[in-house]
């Protein structure tokens, strides 16, 4: 029996508490059965829509996942990125379409209130099968992610450092930290296409 502040007195990393719960019901029939529903459902899904919402260069980067979400033309890939973003789509084979938002949330835009409720209608009408919001690790994917859900997609997938409850459908937890040896944005981001689909529950 753990006694009273006993959590408290441990020793070692923080695990976020979605994996923490993924480890201790690994075998559990109702988690097996919630992450195979969940890989058949990214199966299936045709028509995604990639969140990548800051500048050019950002997207430049995560041209690699694009083209790994498109499946070799098996699925239609949507950019949501800003203004400048947006530039790069008409060079990338992978994007099949673009929708232009300056989020207000990312540095030096302010934006208004309506503008969100425009995307998110205009999200709603494309009826999307999924949405998968690519961030570096001092961004959070969760107001994106809130906006996909307002647009009813039913499959959102994106790292986060907290919990994001029903923000998200796939969710991998966010251990990236800025510094020396830390993982290639690239390579993050391919991860993040590969992992989405097994991620923790909530």
């Amino acid at each position: 029996m753990r006694l009273p502040g006993s959590q408290r007195q441990r020793k070692g990393p923080l695990v976020a508490p979605g994996a923490q719960r993924s480890a201790q019901h690994e075998g559990d029939p109702t988690t097996l059965l919630a992450r195979l529903e969940r890989t058949l459902a990214w199966q299936r899904a045709r028509s995604i829509l990639a969140v990548r919402l800051d500048n050019l260069g950002d997207v430049l980067l995560t041209t690699p996942a694009l083209t790994a979400l498109a499946d070799g033309g098996a699925r239609k890939v949507t950019l949501l990125a800003s203004g400048a973003g947006a530039a790069v789509a008409a060079h990338v084979p992978a994007i099949a379409d673009v929708v232009v938002f300056d989020a207000p949330w990312v540095a030096g835009r302010v934006g208004d209130p309506a503008d969100e409720r425009r995307l998110v209608a205009q999200l709603a009408r494309r009826r999307f099968d999924a949405a998968v919001v690519f961030t570096v690790c001092t961004q959070s994917a969760l107001p994106a992610a809130l906006l996909c859900r307002l647009a009813g997609i039913p499959l959102r997938a994106a790292y986060s450092r907290e919990n994001p409850y029903a923000l998200l459908t796939d969710w991998v937890p966010d251990t990236d930290v800025c510094g020396p040896g830390m993982r290639h944005e690239v390579s993050r981001r391919l991860d993040l296409v590969q992992r989405g689909r097994h991620s923790c529950p909530r």
